[in-house]
């Protein structure tokens, strides 16, 4: 029993050192990236974006930009990109 409880822990936990909450405010410090959120989907960090309709980002800039900014620990290794149409006053 209490194998399969730490086997468990194992599976849900995230790896040491890797903080989303990081990874989330460094996308929401980005121009046009209006909204981030990142989480772990089974064993591999994931980020759900939206940008704006006119942004330039794509998930491979947003991947790079992370990388070079915080590490590869942190980069998301799916990105989700949801466009936003920006509404003029």
């Amino acid at each position: 029993m209490h194998v399969l409880r730490t086997q468990r822990i194992a599976e849900v936990a995230p790896p040491g050192g890797v903080d989303t909450r990081l990874t989330e405010s460094f996308l929401l410090g980005q121009p046009e990236i209006v909204d981030a959120t990142v989480f772990w989907s089974g064993d591999q960090l994931t980020a759900h974006i939206t940008i704006s309709d006119t942004a330039d980002w794509t998930p491979r800039k947003i991947k790079a930009a992370v990388c070079e900014e915080l590490g590869l620990h942190q980069t998301p290794r799916e990105v989700i990109c949801q466009l936003r149409r920006m509404r003029v006053a």
